[in-house]
């Protein structure tokens, strides 16, 4: 017969976001409950569109919980999908495989988890359809857990659940490796993955393979519209598989090209024209936006490298004429740079001395140390999480390597363009 399910994967619920340091509390607020309320969105439409069943595909929970509170949180919903008589079906992935509050907390009975052992099946007779799945036992899973499924039983429509980085992606860590040819082997009509935050439709024939991807971006990487699937499976057992956008904040990475501005207020002007369709595109929903700048003279480089601080201020506050619920993320600098040679007022060869100390290999490794060193002792209230301080990137070496050459170029020369 026809019936329809929701697949989610990689709730990562009360998951910190990672990246943002935003003094506007309700912004903040409004971030750090966007797990839940991405959660609370996938919960309302699996009972608004009375689907069959629900899929989590691993990577429900984070790790262990601080406390009882996010577990709580996830029983009550597991308990309006029982109310509803919608039940789910889950795999613990490599996040929450080790989590030991989820052994003490009695889940409602409309949710079944598969176990570690070894791959598990389960009947659903009313809908012809037949479940196999199996949870990783620890957070490290090396395994080619596929090759340990059953072959598909006849006359059902079949469906794996299973957490895999499949041979690989940027990114991800390699659990629980295989092929695509290990799931079509298996003949089954589709598979529920997870793991890989980006949505993809891996396959479609001879068997549908999908990544849902994350429910809930968490950082400038999960850029872009999140949430799940809804699968559709037709008596002839054709199947049909629609986006669900169901997150609750949203993150946009932004170029900004500023060709003919000289100005700040030229500057300001082209941001607020570039993300205004992200602002669009993100529906009312608070929005983090990482700016890029691109293009403009030199000196209009100089100005903006002079004081990042104040830079990020002006570009808040030129931001708030499209949206009072965006937060800037990070803004990249990829200006023009004076070029080889140092503006006339300054001693020949000086550019070429600060571009010889910037590339030095040990000068590098003094700097990564003492970064990493001060960014563990900002005070926690600077983060949109204050007990998580991000780890600090030293492949943004470079570019802060480039900001001080401008910076102390600039200053040199009497500074950079007023604008």
């Amino acid at each position: 017969m026809a019936f329809s399910f929701i697949h989610a994967a990689d709730l990562h619920l009360d998951s910190p976001l990672i990246g943002l340091a935003e003094r506007d509390e309700a912004l903040a607020t409004a971030f750090r409950q966007a797990s839940r309320r991405a959660f609370n969105n996938l919960i309302d439409t699996a009972i608004k569109d009375e689907v069959d069943f629900v899929i989590i595909a691993g990577d429900l929970f984070d790790g262990d919980w601080r406390n009882y509170e996010t577990g709580l949180f996830f029983a009550r919903g597991m308990g309006q999908l029982h109310r509803a008589a919608i039940p789910v079906f889950k795999v613990r992935g490599n996040h929450d495989a080790e989590c030991i509050f989820t052994r003490k907390l009695e889940l409602p009975p409309n949710v079944t988890v598969f176990g570690s052992r070894k791959a598990e099946s389960v009947e659903l007779d009313e809908l012809g359809a037949v479940l196999h799945g199996r949870s990783f036992a620890a957070r490290s899973c090396a395994d080619n857990l596929a090759a340990t499924y059953p072959p598909a039983h006849g006359g059902r429509v079949n469906i794996g659940v299973l957490h895999t980085s499949l041979g690989g992606y940027e990114g991800h860590e390699p659990y629980a490796p295989c092929s695509i040819n290990d799931l079509v082997g298996r003949d089954y009509h589709y598979w529920a993955l997870g793991h890989v935050h980006a949505a993809n439709r891996v396959a479609i024939e001879p068997c549908w393979i999908v990544y849902p991807g994350c429910l809930q971006g968490r950082n400038i990487r999960e850029h872009g519209p999140k949430g799940a699937v809804r699968v559709s499976v037709r008596d002839d057992g054709a199947i049909k598989v629609e986006d669900l956008v169901l997150d609750a904040a949203r993150w946009a990475a932004v170029t900004v090209p500023l060709n003919g501005a000289e100005s700040m207020a030229d500057a300001l002007t082209c941001v607020r024209a570039a993300v205004q369709p992200a602002a669009d595109q993100a529906e009312g929903r608070p929005l983090a936006v990482r700016i890029r700048l691109e293009g403009g003279a030199a000196s209009l480089h100089g100005r903006l490298a002079l004081d990042r601080e104040a830079l990020t201020a002006e570009i808040r506050a030129a931001l708030f004429a499209v949206g009072t619920e965006i937060m800037v993320e990070k803004v990249v600098l990829g200006t023009a740079v004076p070029g080889t040679n140092a503006p006339p007022t300054l001693p020949d060869g000086l550019l070429a001395a600060l571009r010889e100390a910037c590339a030095d290999p040990a000068m590098r490794t003094a700097l990564a140390g003492e970064l990493k060193e001060l960014r563990a002792k900002l005070p926690g209230e600077l983060f949109i999480t204050p007990d998580q301080v991000p780890p600090f990137d030293p492949e943004a070496l470079d570019g802060l390597l480039e900001d001080a050459t401008v910076v102390a170029l600039a200053s040199l020369s009497g500074g950079g363009e007023p604008g």
